[in-house]
């Protein structure tokens, strides 16, 4: 028979009482993930090796990883998960063994995402299925923003964290020699298509008022192709979509961590 799942439906403007999550994971990685989108990725110890950081906050949920999805016409940016910007719509999440989705329409687009962890990997893998319901052709960006931590307390660890892009491999690679145990691990954030841009600064990607609801950076064409070292590391990975009417496509993006930038990219 099926796999049973935990189902839960959202009107827009509606949220649960508290975050429903869903921990995915294998023996050396795993990701926690709220119906709302939110939650965080470590690699090998869940509290010391926090790839990105755990807000650990019942009430507010804020993300700290999520994908953005924009019009390149309209410039009106939303995002599939309820956070940080997709309360503007009805969405149905779905918690299975193994794996999480999301579905919702809007902005003339039928939309899913879902997220799981392969079994043998340190990966965490985030796919995006868009089909175009209007009928005429539709230009979108998909970024995935991703706060890095390479550690356990913020207020330590991401001040050492240096971020750059490997342009051979289209890979965002994220390193900090400050924690003893992990030093010299490579967390990665990488597509199965290229990226149209990138940034690594945390700044220009959400700005002066570091609202994750209202990423300065999707204001503007593009990101400015920026790598960065300390508190302001972060990765945002942009790739170009177009849909022709009734069109389909499927991407994935893919967030992980190795014992080095070498086996990252490999």
């Amino acid at each position: 028979g099926k796999v049973p799942e935990y189902v839960i439906r959202l009107r827009a403007g509606e949220t649960t009482p508290a975050p429903w999550v869903n921990i995915l994971a294998n023996e050396d990685f795993g990701t926690l993930v709220t119906e709302a989108g939110g939650g965080f990725t470590w690699s090998i110890n869940s509290g010391e090796n926090r790839i990105t950081p755990w807000t650990n906050d019942p009430v507010s949920d804020r993300p700290v990883e999520a994908i953005f999805l924009r019009d390149e016409e309209t410039v009106a940016v939303w995002s599939v998960t309820p956070s940080p910007v997709g309360r503007d719509a009805d969405v149905e999440i779905r918690h299975g063994h193994g794996y999480t989705e999301w579905h919702r329409l809007s902005h003339g687009i039928a939309q899913e995402q879902w997220v799981c962890v392969a079994p043998n990997q340190p990966v965490k893998i985030v796919g995006l299925k868009l089909r175009n319901t209007t009928d005429r052709p539709r230009r979108l960006t998909a970024t995935y923003y991703a706060e890095w931590l390479l550690g356990s307390l913020p207020s330590i660890a991401r001040r050492h964290v240096t971020c750059r892009f490997d342009s051979a491999d289209q890979t965002i690679l994220a390193t900090s020699p400050w924690n003893v145990d992990f030093a010299g691990h490579a967390a990665f954030l990488t597509s199965t298509w290229d990226a149209h841009s990138f940034t690594c600064d945390r700044q220009e990607f959400l700005g002066r008022e570091a609202d994750l609801a209202k990423p300065a950076a999707l204001q503007r064409w593009g990101l400015s192709n920026s790598e960065a070292i300390g508190v302001d590391a972060c990765g945002a990975y942009q790739v170009h979509i177009n849909l022709s009417p009734g069109d389909e496509t499927e991407l994935s993006f893919v967030l992980g961590a190795a014992r080095s930038e070498a086996e990252a990219i490999a």
